[in-house]
């Protein structure tokens, strides 16, 4: 909210076309931010219900989803604070490996659900948070996205090149 307050009150100083770029960038990062707050706030309910349950022994790997999640995400502000579109666009490509180990991840649940349907409950929490880690991947994109736009103005979002 401070930020779209800031951003009304530069707006009605006529900006140069950059600085209107910066404005409306920001904004729609501060918008992703707020969701990236979501996910983690669902990914720490769904640990708090597991804390309460037995282990699912099962070969998932959700700390490297988590990893490349925060690491597309620290590495999409940072093409932010430099302005570096290279850097930006690094990350985009990025979301496709997350989307794939999300779905492996899934996967893995499900076969696990369906010989131990017992553990269906503490699967359903686990397919929730990787689910939610993917979501803040694709926020990390929206972010990188912004970033080009920014820097090169070129709306690469819906692209192919993207």
């Amino acid at each position: 909210m401070d930020i779209d307050e800031l951003v009304i009150q530069l707006l009605t100083k006529a900006p140069l076309a950059s600085n209107l770029r910066l404005v409306t960038v920001a904004m729609k990062i501060s918008q992703n931010l707020e969701r990236v707050g979501d996910e983690a706030a669902k990914i720490a309910n769904r640990a708090r219900d597991l804390a309460q349950e037995p282990q699912v022994k099962t070969a998932i790997d959700l700390p490297r989803l988590a990893q490349m999640a925060l690491d597309m995400l620290k590495q999409a502000l940072d093409a932010f604070v430099n302005r570096d579109s290279a850097a930006a666009r690094a990350v985009i490509p990025r979301d496709k490996e997350v989307d794939s180990l999300n779905k492996q991840i899934h996967e893995v649940l499900v076969q696990h659900m369906v010989a131990h349907p017992k553990s269906i409950s503490r699967c359903l929490n686990w397919i929730v948070a990787a689910k939610s880690l993917e979501r803040i991947a694709d926020h990390a994109k929206n972010i990188a996205e912004e970033v080009v736009y920014l820097c090169d103005a070129q709306d690469i979002r819906h692209t192919l090149k993207s």
